[in-house]
Order: structure tokens, then sequence, then C-alpha cells
């Protein structure tokens, strides 16, 4: 049997349920923590009672944690440095620039309908107050949402990128990726925050914001 030499960990440094809490095969192994925003204290009532972790040999940072998650890594006792990801250049696609008004705000969602529908009703009650009226796109995983009006052009495309790169305004949740990539660009991006279980989306919301304030500051 073949036997890895490395394990990535993303997120869940004992695994989203503790499955790798203490396991005799990862004995040796270089294993890599990639950590990102995680209700630490929450994610550790998942795990047994003076759970051992596997034997982390290295700790990524992905984005910025909260004071009580770096002080968790520093626990761990392994050196720890940052990574930030870019994605790679995305090619327009003619059939999806064919289909896209001239000018558009997208909201884009990858949960379910009632959260994409949240963030609908934030574009349109947006633009009201804006006293603009554009069109709109959505893109969500799998079928259209039935709350959706007939206008309303609908996709299912991975990556998004080569829409995101075309709206005026994106509207979204506050995950990890969609953050991470609205970050990058100068698009307008409004993120409404979703309650997980352990994803903490109020804290990066809100440190994403305040970041861009203090990146206005700086250019000012």
């Amino acid at each position: 049997n073949e036997r890895p030499q490395r394990l990535v960990i993303d997120s869940f440094p004992a695994g989203i349920l503790g499955e790798l809490q203490g396991l005799k095969e990862l004995e040796g192994l270089h294993c890599i923590y990639l950590a990102r925003i995680l209700k630490i204290d929450r994610y550790l009532q998942r795990l047994d009672a003076g759970a051992k972790l596997p034997p982390i040999s290295e700790v990524i940072r992905l984005e910025k944690l909260s004071d009580v998650h770096e002080d968790f890594l520093e626990k761990i006792g392994a050196p720890i440095s940052y990574l930030q990801l870019i994605d790679p250049p995305c090619p327009p696609d003619p059939a999806i620039s064919a289909v896209l008004p001239r000018e558009f705000d997208l909201i884009i969602h990858s949960g379910n309908d009632d959260e994409s529908l949240q963030l609908y009703r934030l574009a349109e009650e947006t633009a009201a107050l804006e006293k603009r009226s554009p069109d709109f796109v959505v893109i969500t995983a799998g079928n259209r949402p039935g709350f959706l009006p007939a206008g309303v052009l609908h996709l299912h495309c991975y990556p998004a990128t080569r829409v995101i790169d075309l709206a005026g305004c994106v509207f979204s949740a506050a995950g990890f990726n969609i953050m991470r990539q609205m970050a990058l660009k100068n698009t307008r991006h409004e993120a409404m925050p979703m309650p997980r279980a352990l994803d903490d989306q109020f804290f990066r919301a809100a440190w994403h914001r305040d970041h861009k304030q203090q990146k206005f500051a700086q250019r000012a």
C-alpha cells in the first residue's frame, strides 16, 4: 500500500467532526494545517476531552483570524506563515458575455434559496435607495431559484470570475472565497454575512470592511 508523506488539513485541525483525533496512521506524516476563520471554542467542543490533534508540523494562515484562534495556533507549537491565495487568470467566455446585460449588478451565492433571496432583496433595496434601476444577474449553484422574476438572468457557472469582472456591483455572503476574491478587485462589493455553525462570517465581513476603510484613508 502507498503511504502519503504529507497531509493538508483545511480549516478544521482535527477534521470537521474530530475524525482525525489520535489516529496512529498519521504518525510520521508532515501535516500542514491551513488556518481559516473558525469559531475555535465551539469547534473544540466537538472534540473528545483531552483530544490529541494530528502531528501538525506547519501552520499556514490564509486570512485574518480572531485573537482566540491565534492563541490556539501558538499552542500548536509549529512554525506559522501567511499565504495569500490568488486565483489564476480566467479567460472570457463569449457564450456568457453574449447573454449578459450591458450594465448589471450581480448577486452570487452558493447557499440555499432562502439566503439567495435575502441577497436579491438587498440588491433591490440598495438600488432603490440609490435611485438606480440596474439589471440583475444571479449566479447560484443548481437550478434557477423560484423567486426570481422572469426577466432576471440566472447563471450556473464556475468559476464566476468572468462575470464578477463585468459587474457594476456584487452582492454576496461573506464566505472565505468570495471575500478573498473581491478584496483584490476594484469592483464595488456589498457583503451580507450569514450565520454558520463554525465559520464566523460576521468577523470576516467586519475585518474586510475596516481594512478597506483603512486603505481608502491611506490614499486620501
